[in-house]
């Protein structure tokens, strides 16, 4: 199992498999806690992605 340290480093060299594995282990909590807040799906769905990019945007900060 890869642990947050490494998939954050992963992530820093933009390596496609430590983000998509990154997603795959929040996205499910993730989801439910933006469609609890929303009460939409497709406004969760977009809470979603919008929450990732972000992470992703601003992790070499």
């Amino acid at each position: 199992m890869t642990t947050e340290a490494e998939l954050i480093s992963g992530c820093l060299l933009q390596d496609r498999i430590a983000q998509r594995t990154l997603y795959d282990r929040y996205k499910k909590a993730m989801y439910t806690l933006a469609f609890r807040i929303t009460g939409d799906l497709e406004n969760a769905r977009d809470m979603l992605q919008n929450a990732f990019m972000k992470v992703f945007r601003h992790l070499p900060e």
